[in-house]
């Protein structure tokens, strides 16, 4: 299964959510392909200095993350399309109509209606270290939803 993470600038929250993700699922033995972009992204920019701090104290290493810039195909090749809030899924749906049955926030994936993630940028790394906890916390859940489908039940 292929799962695409999607925040704004693809600087922060979404690599951030994408490194966690595969190391939830690598723990739990469950194969998923994740990657990550960004709605209003500028392609190459490296993974902001906090969200590399914070993910190396988590063990997680981003620093060869480059932005991407989201494109139609790439949210035609995900099975699977998670973004931090509303706003980010509106503007998918928007470029790309036919993603909009398989396009949710996070909270919504994971069953946490309403709860969205707010973007870190410009703010402090203790910031950063509340957005990778929340991060965790949803994508727990995500993989809970994810390992039920992958067990034969109905997602």
């Amino acid at each position: 299964m292929k799962v695409l993470i999607v925040c704004s600038g693809n600087t922060c929250r979404s690599p951030m959510a994408a490194a966690i993700l595969r190391k939830l699922a690598a723990e739990q033995g469950l194969e998923l392909q994740v990657e990550s972009a960004g709605t209003d992204a500028f392609e190459g920019q490296r993974a902001h200095e906090h969200a590399l701090q914070v993910m190396k104290e988590k063990g997680l290493d981003i620093s060869s993350h480059e932005a991407r810039r989201l494109s139609p195909e790439l949210a035609e090749e995900a099975d699977l399309i998670l973004t931090m809030t509303l706003g980010n899924k509106r503007q998918i749906v928007s470029q790309v109509p036919s993603a909009a049955e398989k396009t949710f926030t996070l909270a919504e994936y994971g069953m946490a209606h309403g709860e969205e993630v707010a973007d870190p940028f410009g703010k402090d790394v203790e910031v950063y270290r509340r957005t990778a906890e929340q991060l965790e916390r949803l994508l727990t859940e995500v993989l809970r939803r994810l390992r039920k489908g992958a067990d034969g039940a109905h997602t």
